[in-house]
């Protein structure tokens, strides 16, 4: 059906009120956006308009659409509007759609006649329902009441119960919203009691397959999907456009190549979708992936790919985006760190080297239909992913090209992550490397650096073992990458926030000082106080320990008014607050349950001081059965000994370097006989140089002076 832009485009719509309102309200956005296309609106019935006695929960998928969809294909309309949650699955052949960006309200209501209360319905009574998940809620919520089938449009539906027909209906919130009809709801269904079908809310378009002008309104009106590269294993190495597209994600499709950590930087609503392959398993088949993708696009919500390692080297992001290509989807990609980088310049076997390497070869498991290597290509360095299963075949393929037994190679197992293990062998002995057990890896075949970088860092070598909470895990992995450790990042404690234990924010009104000592509670204060809307500039001075604190406060745009110069503990600050406060002032100390009371004692030697335990420390949830190996373990709380030596043993940590932050951690380390080496600063990432002096003085008393 062709169209110029002096001819209107026809849409059609139900025959009903609510279809024809709905369809008014999507065409005068469409003309407010692009105000050069003029709109036409026909109406045509359906088979559920026309037949009024069928049982809604046994009528076919398209009992609202057939005919609509018929004139589409058939040309008497360009395309067609539809409440999304009628839109059949899948579609009639030949059409395409997508969910329009206006929706209301998705909730289910109760309405019975007007000034009845819903406590009537616990005694018994009559309920018009229309769905299967409408009855399970009413004989759940209403056992004493009886549920009966309805049938009509809101307007009949809402006249039946006047009648007296029925003593309450179910009708959707956008219903009734949109014909202005709000004031007949006697009350919303919560979605955590009556979860509703995705579409309800939502206006669909549908249209002719292949058709240019809609697939650009569709590109115009929904956002792109995101293909972000994770990185390889490690949640460091992805960009940060990818970090942002996380944390604006409404869906996301992880692979099992994804560090686990990255999806902590999801909204907390963002569904998540499983879709990892390992060799000879997956837990969605590719055609299943791209299915998926397209259905979340059409959405229109902000759906994220999220794909271990590069997503354009061995990670079928070809495949996924072929898919998107031929509906007309728009997407970006944000390609991740590849274990390719991280197998050679992040372990120093590099792939190229002046006067030695003129390029490289990235190949996937040899097999039959891999041509032959050109006679020039023989010396190049070549990388070999996925290949640890296949090392026997990968070995007898090169030397029937024509290299040496004794070329040089390398296995690199879990790149860049702190599992990474370095194999280094000959081609004569790649067939004897350590069986994969499910790791991902690559194989380098001749590479002209052909071994690791030299152990220069004073934590080269050493995996430390983090058990502190994500509030410090940033600065406590900066403070080992700095003395070139490998960070094990396992938080053992969560912070949860006491329900109604922070003062409102117009209460600290009242304060001249308010005391935060650890950048736990800052992140919880001011997220709290945002939550709730407080205002930053009302904010009292505030106090924190050390500038690790000071730094999380300049996070949220505020800078400590009070830093101590000659320590980062209680005493220190303590000694800093003498010389600021005086008698006549009020301070407010917020603290955690396991933070002692000395500080807050100690203030009220100078002014009047009020405590407040606004948070509690507990553990950390699926925590594996067996702790990560390690070569040295960091505890900033006496919390994280007490979960590790009750969920793993504490005997783990003989003989191993343990840094302890702050007098809590250590006393209860002294508690299981483990000596630990207390930080001398407060500072996570500070405290790290304590540690490589400790591993230094280890590595001396092992291997002695030479």
């Amino acid at each position: 059906m062709k169209n110029s832009c002096s001819e209107p485009l026809l849409c059609g719509c139900r025959d009903s009120p609510l279809s024809i309102i709905q369809s008014r309200f999507v065409l005068d956005k469409f003309r407010e956006i692009i105000p050069f296309i003029s709109w036409e609106l026909r109406t045509f019935s359906s088979p559920g308009d026309r037949d009024r006695q069928l049982d809604l929960r046994r009528s076919p998928c398209d009992f609202f659409t057939r005919d609509l969809d018929a004139a589409v294909r058939e040309g008497k309309v360009h395309c067609a509007l539809h409440s999304a949650k009628d839109l059949p699955s899948p579609l009639a052949e030949g059409l395409d759609w997508f969910w329009l960006p206006w929706n209301e309200d998705k909730r289910d209501t109760l309405v019975l006649r007007e000034g009845e209360d819903p406590w009537r319905l616990d005694y018994g009574g009559h309920i018009g329902i229309s769905s299967e998940r409408r009855r399970m809620w009413c004989e759940y919520r209403y056992p004493q009441a009886r549920c009966l089938p309805i049938r009509g449009n809101i307007e009949q539906r809402l006249a039946q119960l006047d009648e007296g027909k029925y003593d309450a209906v179910i009708i959707a919130a956008a219903a009734l919203h949109r014909l202005n009809l709000k004031h007949r709801i006697t009350a919303y269904i919560p979605q955590e009691e009556l979860l509703t079908l995705p579409g309800q809310g939502y206006t669909a378009l549908t249209f002719a397959a292949g058709n240019s002008f809609f697939t650009q309104l569709r590109a115009l009106l929904l956002p792109s999907v995101q293909f972000v590269g994770a990185g390889a294993g490690d949640a460091g190495w992805i960009s940060e456009n990818g970090t942002r597209a996380l944390g604006e994600a409404e869906v996301c499709l992880f692979d099992a190549l994804s560090d686990s950590a990255l999806l902590k930087r999801l909204p907390e609503n963002c569904e998540c979708i499983f879709a990892g392959k390992r060799k000879g398993w997956a837990a969605l088949e590719q055609e299943e992936i791209c299915a998926l993708l397209v259905e979340h696009a059409r959405r229109g919500r902000r759906t994220v790919r999220l794909k271990g390692g590069d997503p354009g080297i061995f990670g079928r992001l070809k495949e996924e985006t072929d898919t998107l290509d031929k509906l007309g989807i728009p997407y970006r990609v944000f390609p991740g760190l590849s274990a390719l980088s991280l197998a050679s310049s992040g372990t120093g076997l590099l792939l190229t080297s002046r006067n030695l390497s003129r390029g490289f070869r990235v190949l996937t498991p040899i097999r039959d239909t891999v041509p032959a290597l050109l006679p020039q290509d023989k010396d190049l360095p070549t990388a070999v992913f996925m290949g640890l299963s296949e090392a026997a075949a990968i070995k007898a393929h090169f030397l029937r090209e024509g290299y040496a037994g004794s070329t040089p190679c390398a296995a690199v197992y879990e790149a860049g992550t702190f599992r990474e293990e370095i194999h280094l062998c000959d081609l004569n002995g790649l067939d004897s490397l350590p069986p994969a057990e499910g790791r991902a890896g690559l194989i380098l075949i001749n590479p002209p650096a052909p071994l690791p970088y030299p152990a220069h860092a004073p934590l080269a070598g050493c995996r430390v073992l983090l058990t502190c909470s994500e509030a410090l895990m940033p600065r406590a992995r900066a403070g080992v990458e700095d003395g070139g450790g490998r960070a094990v990042p396992f938080p053992l404690i969560r912070p949860t926030l006491i329900p109604g234990s922070l003062p409102p924010p117009e209460s600290l009104a009242a304060y001249e000082w308010l005391v935060l000592t650890s950048p736990c509670a800052i992140r919880l204060f001011f997220d709290a106080y945002k939550a709730a809307k407080g205002d930053i500039r009302r904010l009292p001075k505030i106090m924190v320990c050390g500038t690790a604190s000071a730094a999380v406060l300049a996070e949220y745009g505020i800078r400590a008014d009070l830093v101590p110069m000659d320590g980062t503990d209680a005493r220190a600050l303590a000694r800093a607050a003498e010389a600021v406060l005086r008698p006549e002032q009020h301070v407010l100390r917020l603290r955690g349950e396991a933070a002692g009371e000395e500080l807050t004692e100690r203030l009220r030697q100078y002014a009047a001081t009020e405590e407040v335990i606004f948070y509690e420390t507990a553990c950390e949830e699926n925590l594996p059965e067996s702790c990560p190996p390690f070569d040295a373990a960091f505890f900033a709380s006496g919390t994280a000994v007490r979960v590790f030596a009750s969920r793993w043993n504490s005997g783990l940590l003989s003989n191993k370097i343990v840094l302890s932050l702050g007098r809590s951690a250590n006393c209860e380390l002294e508690k299981l006989g483990i000596r630990g080496t207390r930080a001398g600063v407060m500072d996570a990432r500070k405290a790290f140089k304590t540690l490589a002096i400790a591993y230094f003085q280890k590595k001396v008393e092992t291997d002695g002076i030479s």
